[in-house]
């Protein structure tokens, strides 16, 4: 085999099949030099990983359906202790009742991390300490109709599940709880048919298996002032019910300003009142150009961990959709510290994607802030990530990434810092054989007296192959 020469492998042919099975065999080795991720008493070992994936694509005139799973073994050489299994996967399914008018939707994702951002391992394997299985699914209709020509209406009942599941027998912290969840949503609005005033009426009500309610409803008012900007003023009311804790009822109110700088775009900020505490919020989804976009949310609710899982992942599958066109959500993965606690949780998040002809880059910074009602205390964790990637030749890609994390409070893991590094090329040998190198390193520290550092650095290399 050689990297050299500019002959680019045949273009494989478009699948226009309405059903598809896609399946794919992989092998992998890696070379650690701190298997267990510990501070001290560092072991070094070889990994074989063994893989085995499946893509599966289905589209009639009712229903659409994709899936990506994969399935992956791990046999290190000297701690065989450590040797075990791993899935992960994702999908999404959209059945046309009524076409147009009512569906039914669900979307689902098994996705490994770490419990804390503390100690991640340089790759995700079986066998590490804090390693978590995350699994969630949402299942439920939705109606959208339109009644007499002037009032969009909209309602979606959802039922969700959350799992967490963990292979570290050395840890002594607690998993969150699996958490079942329902919700009720609907809208009333006029839409954009009115040329300078929109109105919109919402209702939302979720209660989980622990005893969490809230409920709220709200009217919108949207006033053009001018041709790309538009006043927003928001009045409500809501109920929230921690576990444990008294019940909240407060006011909602808040105003703001949205700005639509082309078809694509919108961008909104409001100020006012939730909880009976000043609240912001925002939303931004600009397409600068055709190869570059800036989105980014800022938002504070009260909810449970498992809850904040569950409409992470639901924006997440929505985002996509939104960016891609398509089904499927792809990648989901959680980041920070996992608490099943109810908090008040605000989150933000600022990314930018760049897409060329040849290059791809992709800029992320999020920030959580959760101040616990029960127990009391914060988690303050901010997470920053850069990846970039060059199409060298029709046949060989470059990927680079880096990221941080920084958790500044933490009621359960205290303060720590982690960097992180990778770098992989990829050579497809044909249309259906990849081969790839990669190395990944990653350094934490905590951040209080008597703290840990713990390294870790990984050099693999691996063959896949589509069938």
């Amino acid at each position: 085999m050689t990297l050299t020469g500019g002959v680019a492998p045949a273009a494989e042919p478009i699948d226009q099949r309405p059903f598809s099975i896609t399946p794919s065999l992989g092998v992998q080795g890696v070379y650690t030099d701190n298997a267990r991720v510990t501070a001290s008493n560092r072991t070094s070992d070889f990994i074989l990983r063994g893989l085995l994936g499946v893509e599966a694509k289905l589209a009639t005139s009712r229903l659409t359906a994709q899936a990506v799973g994969e399935a992956s073994y791990d046999a290190y050489s000297r701690l065989s202790d450590l040797n075990g299994g791993s899935v992960s996967g994702n999908g999404a399914a959209n059945l046309q009742l009524i076409r147009n008018t009512l569906a039914i939707e669900a979307e689902g994702a098994v996705t490994n991390g770490s419990i804390s951002t503390f100690g991640a391992p340089a790759t995700q394997r079986h066998g590490v300490g804090g390693h978590v299985r995350l699994s969630t699914y949402a299942v439920g209709p939705r109606l959208t109709m339109t009644r007499g020509d002037h009032v969009d209406v909209a309602a979606a009942a959802r039922f969700s599940q959350v799992f967490y599941a963990t292979n570290d027998r050395d840890s002594d912290r607690a998993l969150p709880e699996d958490d079942s969840i329902v919700q009720l949503v609907g809208s009333v609005g006029s839409g954009a048919r009115l040329r300078r005033y929109e109105w919109l009426t919402t209702g939302e009500f979720v209660k989980d298996d622990h005893g969490y309610k809230a409920a709220n409803a709200v009217q919108s008012v949207f006033v053009g002032l001018r041709p790309k900007v538009r006043l927003i003023s928001r009045v409500g009311y809501e109920r929230v019910t921690p576990p444990g804790i008294a019940r909240i009822t407060a006011p909602i109110a808040s105003a703001g300003l949205e700005f639509t700088p082309n078809a694509r775009s919108k961008i909104s900020v409001e100020g006012g009142s939730r909880y009976h505490r000043t609240a912001w919020a925002a939303d931004a989804n600009f397409q600068v150009s055709r190869t570059l976009l800036l989105t980014g949310a800022y938002s504070k609710t009260i909810q449970p961990g498992q809850v904040a899982v569950a409409r992470s992942f639901r924006e997440f599958v929505q985002r996509n959709a939104q960016l891609q066109q398509a089904n499927a959500p792809t990648g989901f993965t959680f980041d920070g510290n996992l608490y099943g606690e109810t908090s008040v949780y605000r989150s933000g998040d600022l990314r930018a994607l760049y897409t060329g002809a040849t290059d791809s880059l992709m800029a992320l910074g999020s920030w959580t802030n959760r101040t616990f009602l029960r127990s009391g205390g914060r988690d303050r964790t901010f997470i920053g990530q850069v990846a970039y990637t060059r199409r060298l030749r029709p046949d060989l890609t470059l990927s680079l990434e880096t990221n941080y994390s920084h958790t500044y409070e933490s009621l359960l893991y205290g303060a720590s810092k982690t960097r992180g590094f990778s770098g992989r090329l990829a050579y497809k040998i044909n249309p259906r054989t990849e081969f790839e190198t990669r190395f990944d390193r990653t350094k934490s520290r905590q951040l209080f007296p008597g703290g840990e550092r713990i390294a870790e650095s990984a050099v693999s290399i691996g063959l896949r192959r589509t069938f």
